[in-house]
């Protein structure tokens, strides 16, 4: 990129001093020599560079803002990836105890209840009040039952959010 200027500037003896050198400001034109200045002479590099930067920085700032709290399905989500991580550790921690009654545990924050499993009886152990997307996590799979006093049990011990609630009503065995 070539600059190009053109100056029409009668020569001042205070404008330049051969015997200091070149500034870091200093315009050399052929005919007229070393013209200092205090300030940028092109706009680019003088205050507009500071605001430009500026501009780039928030712009980059607002971007990267935009992708954390992105909202979606919750597979994207930090959060998600912290409750499924720590649904994964108590299952492989609990997964070769047999299961003998409603089970209700707190880990950082979380809640869990440990149900059986249909059939086999293996723990299954829900979250109850996920905050992040998919707001009904539970791990291994599998299908369970439950009668409407433990519902209630666990509707009054830990309080789940509703959706769970709704998927342990959907899981109710009417006697």
């Amino acid at each position: 990129m070539f600059l190009t200027f053109h100056i029409n500037l009668p020569i001042c003896p205070h404008e330049f001093d051969r015997d200091i050198g070149p500034g870091p400001f200093d315009l050399e034109a052929p005919q007229y020599g070393i013209i200092r200045s205090s300030r940028p002479v092109n706009q680019w590099f003088g205050m507009s560079m500071k605001v430009r930067l500026l501009s780039v920085l928030a712009g980059a700032a607002c971007a990267l803002a935009s992708c954390t709290g992105r909202p979606g399905d919750g597979r994207e989500a930090g959060s998600d990836k912290a409750e499924w991580s720590i649904l994964q550790s108590l299952e492989e921690h609990h997964r070769d105890y047999p299961w003998h009654a409603l089970e209700f545990i707190e880990v950082y924050g979380y809640h869990f209840v440990c149900l059986p499993r249909d059939g086999d009886q293996k723990r299954i152990w829900i979250m109850l009040d996920p905050r992040s997307p998919p707001f009904y996590k539970q791990l291994p799979s599998g299908n369970y039952w439950l009668t409407a006093e433990q519902i209630e049990i666990i509707r009054k011990k830990a309080n789940p959010i509703s959706t769970v609630l709704e998927a342990l009503g959907s899981h109710k065995r009417v006697i």
